[in-house]
């Protein structure tokens, strides 16, 4: 369940769901907005009948690259 309050993004274009956290961190940087702001981005893959949406919520990526000094 997703908190009342919280902004959900999905992009419009189709994204390569066998992208890791920190590649999908960039396209959100990408489209101009703060990777680390609390939002939940949810992605979706080309084949728009199946619809497995693959949301991800930043901060833990941020602490997975935090771990590998990639920030």
């Amino acid at each position: 369940m997703i908190a009342s309050g919280v902004i959900v993004c999905v992009p419009c274009q189709p994204v390569d769901l066998r992208k890791g956290a920190l590649s999908l961190m960039a396209l959100v940087r990408d489209g101009g907005l703060d990777p680390f702001n609390g939002a939940v981005y949810a992605f979706r893959p080309k084949r728009a009948d199946r619809v497995p949406l693959k949301a991800m919520v930043l901060a833990l990526a941020r602490e997975q690259a935090a771990k590998e000094g990639r920030l």
